[in-house]
């Protein structure tokens, strides 16, 4: 999908078969509205607007938007929420895992248990 081939053409497929909400690919976006920026001139004879322009910028907002016309359907997941929310983040990779330990509420094991636990039909290792 990451070749760059006819300009992302297998890219841009996958997002028209994909149904919404999807977050796209913005480097394609703003590398049209700035191509179309840079390659049309606003104004044409002297004051008049050039629509063909204004109307290639909305058909290209558009087609972005559409991806979001549809609400994400996220989980609340308290531990993500503290470290996202965090705005003083330890500097090194090791601490910041260590941060992430402390904030992680890790279930006590039995003798008996498992080291994995299900969380959302998702298996995690603990």
């Amino acid at each position: 999908l990451s070749s760059t081939d006819g300009r992302h053409k297998e890219l841009r497929t996958a997002m028209r078969r994909a149904q919404s909400p999807l977050v796209p690919y913005l480097a394609i976006t703003l590398n049209e509205l700035i191509t179309l920026s840079q390659a049309l001139a606003t104004h044409v004879e002297k004051d008049l607007i050039n629509f063909t322009k204004m109307r290639r910028f909305t058909k290209i907002s558009t087609t972005a938007l559409q991806y979001q016309k549809d609400p994400y359907n996220f989980t609340f997941v308290p531990e993500v929420t503290k470290i996202l929310l965090c705005t003083e983040l330890p500097g090194d990779q090791d601490a910041l895992y260590k941060f992430v330990d402390s904030i992680i509420e890790k279930p006590t094991l039995s003798p008996n248990a498992s080291p994995y636990r299900s969380y959302n039909n998702h298996v995690i290792a603990t």
